[in-house]
């Protein structure tokens, strides 16, 4: 088993892409079909007891399924908060998924920041500070996606996404009217604005980003 902090930083997922786009894994061409398992890190986050996950990834070998997309994060603020009061605790949480994952022999897509408004809205700073922290120099949001990023390494990983959907959010003409939710209750802030809007210019930056520890 090679755990998350023994790899370093010239590791690359599992999944590689050839110049002709063929998929290949390990060199070989690849073809398989996996499920959405979004909540199998959320779901122990959230409830320290519940391993239920476990059990998940035995099923899922048991039917034939070679991978799972998951999201190795959390959702709104509120469910971000282990990060910042423990982050030993929190990381702890996601390996034991990923060991889970491990042991049935079943690989990993991990989606690392599913929504593009938790951890900007962890650290009270507006959405384009979480997609892309350069907009902002110092930006808080800048060490959190860092420590993220290097999730690209753990073991099982056949591949990362960035966040879930962001193509829906770029663009509008009147940015205005598609703005994240506001539920203070979950971590929101309690209005909008004009930098809680994304463009397709932020997102390209942010996805330049993380494409540079796969090409070190």
């Amino acid at each position: 088993m090679v755990s998350r902090s023994s790899l370093g930083a010239g590791s690359t997922p599992g999944l590689t892409v050839t110049r002709d786009g063929t998929l290949t894994r390990n060199g070989t061409p690849y073809r398989g079909v996996g499920v959405n398992y979004y909540d199998a890190f959320l779901r122990t986050l959230m409830h320290p007891s519940d391993n239920s996950y476990r059990d998940g990834f035995r099923k899922l070998a048991a039917n034939h399924i070679p991978f799972v997309r998951f999201a190795a994060c959390g959702y709104y603020a509120s469910s971000y908060q282990l990060y910042l009061q423990d982050k030993e605790e929190y990381f702890r949480r996601l390996d034991a998924v990923v060991h889970a994952a491990e042991e049935s022999k079943v690989g990993l897509i991990a989606n690392l920041f599913w929504v593009s408004y938790g951890v900007p809205d962890l650290v009270g700073e507006p959405r384009i500070n979480g997609v892309n922290h350069r907009v902002r120099p110092g930006s808080l949001c800048g060490p959190i996606r860092a420590r993220c990023l290097a999730l690209s390494s753990l073991s099982r990983n056949l591949g990362m996404e960035f966040g879930n959907e962001y193509n829906l959010a770029l663009d509008f003409p009147d940015s205005s009217r598609h703005l994240p939710p506001v539920n203070p209750g979950l971590g929101t802030p309690t209005k909008r604005g004009p930098h809680d809007a994304l463009t397709s210019e932020i997102f390209m930056d942010a996805l330049a980003d993380l494409l540079k520890p796969c090409a070190a």
